[in-house]
């Protein structure tokens, strides 16, 4: 199950990433918001980068 939570976490990443590069605000609110979850199941002291990412997409959600 580890194994597929990485690989999800990964994909959210990158596409996160590549919205950045390419100033794409609703696919890096996607992104963000597809992370937010994976950080809580993956470890209980991931909680402060899932709370980092919240805010993250919420200054996004703020410029749309």
């Amino acid at each position: 199950m580890k194994f597929y939570l990485k690989i999800i976490r990964e994909y959210f990443e990158q596409s996160l990433n590549l919205s950045r590069t390419q100033n794409d605000k609703a696919n890096e609110l996607r992104s963000l918001l597809g992370l937010i979850p994976l950080y809580h199941r993956q470890k209980p002291e991931n909680k402060a980068v899932a709370n980092n990412t919240l805010q993250q997409a919420m200054v996004v959600m703020s410029t749309c």
